[in-house]
């Protein structure tokens, strides 16, 4: 249950621990008469007037609906949940309510989501009931037409607040009873991607009653408790979480009066503001753009002044509008989230109305998160967490983000200005990085652009999406024409923003009337679901960027004559790099010339070249970097047109050249000269954690990433290197453990540990790989494709391009000698038929030609090793082959049996490598530069020097002891079929599990699998190269191993 919880002075007798059902029922008991709530009497007519609800109303309605979902449902035991989509007006908090009583859970979709965000959140919460109203509205017959559910209807408002009176449905149960168990479901906003579900529990919704209790430090005050007790304008929408909060917590716990807008239409300034009159309300809850839209209205704006406060949340106020509204009242900037609820904010001064100061008795934590920016941490406290929502929802965690950013106020502490989410961050393929939130804001405050989004991770440049305010366009003389209303406003935004981050006027894109942007229910843009919209004309305009130039003054360069040339070349250098009274000889990569600035020198060089009628297909970045000055780089495009100036830069890129390929011809060495940073996945596991061993011995790898799935890896990984007698002693500053899941985007990591990687990951060693041969190939996609989908990803935004080396399996290509003749080659296999028919064969195939198509498409360098049968550690005492593998199956069983098989059947041939002389090996070849773009390297890592079993038995039949026979494989298969329905410890005959694998071993016994070429392996490794074949002083070690 948590803390006991430390209140204000004045708060209510048992804050903290009151429920809402039955709080409900207690004012209706005592206080029938105490309004809950207002409604327009009509949609259509605000000047009506407004009614008020009583709680004696709402709890009978309450009453009603829960008889009538047990009529219609039958009672819950289980909290299923029931889908609720209606229009915004009070059967939302009589449903949920409702709802509990009868044992069920409400999901409150936004009509916004789109089908699939609906069908996710359905199947992720069980859902198959929905419930609407009569009529069913239009936003909902589209759903039901997509996808099958059940769904009730429920009755109207008339009916249920001035219907009859019904009986009591009793709700009994105390916090202790209810504190885990779910009121209702919301979701997320799907502004990073599709909405998720998340469940609000009563203990929940007891600790914002008790958060809003804190004591506020001396000279301050309670921004929340200034709304309690009033008539509140509410116009957040029941299924959002601020406008849930306030319509059950604010109302039942705190006597706020919610006044709802009419439900019929979407609410504009002008509704508002009559709203605010004919209701009496005394404060209002917008949405930003409402606020706008009054800020630009003079008539509506004097309206506001009989507010006490103008509260917003949602999204950012323009600093313009929030000061125009302050002119009138108080301006409240209101932050939460669906998972915290609302922050308990103390009143700031209304200058500085855009920032929140927290209650400092919260457990909120700023820490920094890149440049100027703060990531917000909500802290688990014994102390606190009673007062702390999130952690009724997540009771595991010990801290929660809400990946919100924040600055701090330049003079004022304990001030802070949200900055938007760490999910906005670009990261372009330079490794720089750019928070686009206030860039955005200010191109977005012209009256012409109703959102604007900036784009750029994993490019050069910033991309620029606008979606106009009235009209949208679409043709080129329109595009053109509102590039230049705005680009006085866009300029004034590159001039407050880095250089790399700068937009052009070519990478401006408008959107269409049949895609505009994507919203969330909150009306926020879902920044990646609409750059996921319009990736394709993203793509095009990057494309056409690299063409086209807009900068018309310089377009012609003048290559009359050397000095025309060196002074067009110096007019375009100026303007591309905003370096003025630049010389001749003066070197303009030295003034901190970054890649996008070459890049668009580039573009203007190639356009100017163009017009003059001279040939630019020549014309590179190095074409920059080896001639950098003025007076270079115009002989440098005077060599283009083949002027005798031109000839002196012809001889010596001549002689340039020479020098470079006799540079790469003796540079072409296999050992890495930069010390790699490398990052394992699966560090540990059997083999990951001798890779982690050998990585960890290598004078070439500086720093190791292990990634792993479990939280504890650090803990778990010296559990497991210390019973094989490995390292467990690391620097951890070298040696770094992250919990990952590489199925998620960003391989589940947080923005900060992803950007970190992408920034110094050289190598991505990818061992990590569930090894279940009874799983199918659709068993191994959410997460293993998946994750090398994302690794793919994450080499392609790497500042140094990470080698990919994928550890792969033999299974891959163990049906080669179906349709193959020879051996297999060092090489991608285009034929599906050539992995094993199991899952996990077939899973390794796919990702090999994932990987290989990555490398052949977007260059990303790879490897790909294919890993023959691992036998046990041979280095060290300590450690063994698993027991519960075939070999040691088969030891196990002929000692049981008193019988050894004389052969193996199809695995005669032992061409086995021990753990940890393999891991030496696979890091070598990790290691190597070999993967260049357009191709992917495969290694076979088989021993090349094979054996038989004959060789082996001898120091077997001398451990095993009592003489055992040898016999024929078909004689010892024989024997321990029989063996199978007398043995009472599978343990001392293990092999009888793996009946059906010994029986293929027989029937294929004259087709053993195929023979890997291993040329190229052995070329590229020491370790291999000197490998000689299974020994029997390896065999006695793994017998006193297994004790044997």
């Amino acid at each position: 249950m948590g803390s006991v919880c430390v209140e204000a002075a004045d708060a209510p007798p048992n804050c903290g621990r009151r429920l809402i059902p039955s709080t409900i029922d207690h004012i209706a008991e005592v206080n029938p008469s105490k309004v809950f709530g207002s409604l327009p009497v009509s949609n259509t007519d605000l000047e009506a007037g407004f009614k008020d609800l009583t709680y004696g109303q709402v709890a009978n309605a309450i009453n009603g609906v829960a008889w009538w979902l047990e009529r219609e449902l039958g009672r819950s035991h289980s909290y299923e949940t029931l889908a609720y989509l209606a229009p915004n007006d009070f059967r939302y908090p009589i449903f949920a309510v409702a709802a509990v009583k009868a044992g069920y859970t409400t999901l409150f979709n936004s009509p916004r989501n789109s089908l699939q965000g609906h069908v996710n959140l359905f199947k992720s919460t069980e859902c198959t009931t929905l419930v609407t109203s009569e009529p069913v509205p239009p936003y909902v017959a589209p759903l039901l037409a997509g996808y099958a559910m059940r769904v009730l209807r429920i009755p109207g408002n008339e009916e249920l607040l001035d219907g009859p009176v019904f009986p009591n449905y009793p709700f009994e149960k105390t916090l202790e009873d209810a504190h885990t168990e779910p009121f209702v479901i919301l979701h997320t906003s799907g502004s990073t991607g599709l909405p998720k579900p998340v469940t609000l529990t009563h203990g929940y919704f007891a600790a914002l009653d008790a958060m809003a209790w804190l004591p506020a430090p001396a000279g301050t005050s309670s921004a929340t408790r200034k709304y309690y007790n009033t008539r509140m304008f509410n116009a957040m929408p029941a299924f959002h979480a601020g406008g849930c909060c306030l319509i059950l917590c604010f109302t039942v716990f705190a006597g706020t009066i919610n006044v709802l807008p009419p439900s019929n239409k979407p609410l504009d300034a002008s509704t508002a503001i009559l709203a605010h009159k004919f209701a009496r309300a005394e404060l209002t809850f917008l949405l930003p753009a409402l606020y706008e839209e009054m800020s630009k209205t003079p008539g509506l704006l004097d309206q506001l002044s009989d507010m006490r406060y103008a509260i917003y949340s949602g999204g950012p106020l323009s600093e313009a509008s929030g000061d125009a509204v302050r002119t009138k009242t108080r301006v409240q900037n209101y932050i939460g989230a669906t998972e915290i609820g609302c922050l308990p904010q103390l009143e700031v001064d209304q200058e500085d109305w855009r920032y929140i100061a927290i209650n400092p008795n919260y457990g909120a934590e700023f820490r920094h998160h890149s440049e100027d920016l703060y990531e917000l941490f909500i802290v688990r406290d014994k102390e606190l967490e009673a007062h702390q929502p999130a952690f009724q929802i997540f009771p595991n965690l010990q801290e929660f983000s809400m990946t919100d950013l924040y600055v701090k106020h330049p003079t004022k502490p304990g001030l802070w200005l949200h900055s938007g989410r760490a999910d906005d961050i670009i990261v372009y393929v330079t490794g720089e990085k750019f928070n686009p939130v206030s860039m955005e804001n200010l191109i977005q405050s012209g009256p012409m652009v109703r959102s604007a989004l900036v784009t750029g991770t994993g490019r050069f440049q910033s991309a620029l999406l606008i979606e106009p305010t009235n009209g949208l366009h679409t043709s080129a003389e329109e595009r053109a024409r509102m590039i230049e209303a705005i680009w006085p406003v866009v300029e004034q935004a590159n001039s407050e923003c880095p250089t790399h981050a700068k937009v052009s006027k070519s990478l401006i894109l408008f959107t269409t009337p049949e895609k505009p942007m994507l919203r969330a229910g909150k009306g926020t843009v879902q920044r990646k679901l609409t750059i996921g919209a319009y990736l394709k004309e993203l793509d095009a305009i990057y494309a056409e960027a690299d063409t086209i130039d807009e900068f018309d003054a310089t377009k012609k360069i003048d290559v009359s004559d050397l000095d025309a040339t060196r002074a067009s070349i110096q007019r375009i250098i100026e303007h591309a790099t905003s370096i003025h009274g630049l010389g001749i000889n003066d070197d303009f990569i030295s003034y901190g010339m970054d890649s996008l600035q070459v890049l668009t020198l580039i573009k203007h060089l190639k356009a100017g070249l163009i017009t003059a009628g001279v040939d630019s297909d020549n014309l590179a970045p190095s074409t920059i970097y080896t001639n950098p000055t003025v007076s270079k780089l115009s002989d440098a495009v005077l060599g283009l047109k083949g002027r005798a100036q031109g000839k002196k830069l012809t001889d010596e890129k001549a002689r340039i050249e020479r020098m470079q390929a006799m540079l790469t011809k003796y540079s072409a060495v296999p050992a890495v000269t930069v010390p790699v940073v490398a990052v394992l996945t699966g560090s540990t596991g059997t083999l990951g954690s001798y890779l982690l061993e050998a990585l960890a011995a290598s004078p070439d790898v500086s720093r190791i990433y292990c990634l792993n799935r479990s939280a504890n890896a650090e803990e778990r990984q010296v559990h497991v290197s210390s019973y094989r007698g490995l390292s467990t002693q690391w620097d951890k500053q070298r040696i770094k453990f992250l919990t990952c899941d590489l199925s998620k985007e960003y391989l589940g990591l947080d923005v900060e540990a992803y950007l970190d990687l992408i920034s110094h990951a050289m190598l991505v060693l990818h061992n990590a790989w569930q090894v279940d041969f009874n799983l199918s190939l659709s068993s191994f996609e959410p997460v293993h494709i998946q994750g090398v989908r994302h690794l793919i990803d994450f080499s392609a935004l790497s500042v140094h391009k990470a080698k990919i080396f994928f550890v792969s399996s033999i299974g891959a290509v163990m049906n080669w000698s179906a349709n193959h003749t020879g051996r297999v080659l060092e090489e991608i296999v285009d034929d599906f038929t050539v992995p094993q028919a199991i899952g996990y064969a077939e899973s390794k195939y796919v990702a090999e030609r994932l990987l290989d198509q990555a490398s052949r498409t977007f260059g990303t360098p790879v490897s790909i090793c294919r890993v023959g049968q691992i036998a046990g550690p041979v280095g060290t005492e300590m450690g063994m082959w698993n027991r519960k593998e075939w070999f040691p199956s088969i030891i196990a069983s002929s000692k049981y049996l008193g019988m050894i098989p004389e052969s193996l059947g199809a695995m005669n041939t032992v061409d086995w490598i021990p753990i940890d002389i393999l891991s030496k090996i696979i890091v070598e070849l990790a290691l190597l530069r070999d993967s260049s773009p357009g191709s992917s390297r495969v290694y076979h890592t088989v021993n090349p020097r094979t054996s038989t079993w004959d060789s082996l038995l001898p120091t077997v039949d001398h451990h095993l002891g009592n003489n055992p026979k040898i016999v024929p494989f078909a004689a010892w298969l024989k024997a321990l079929k029989q063996s199978s329905s007398t043995t009472k410890d599978v343990s001392l005959n293990p092999a009888i599990k793996l009946l059906e694998f010994f029986e293929n071993l027989q029937r294929n016994e004259h087709r053993p699998p195929p023979t890997l070429e291993t040329a190229v392996t052995v070329k590229s490794s020491k370790t291999l190269a000197q490998l000689g074949p299974v020994q029997a002083e390896w065999m006695e070690r793994w017998m006193k191993q297994w004790n044997f």
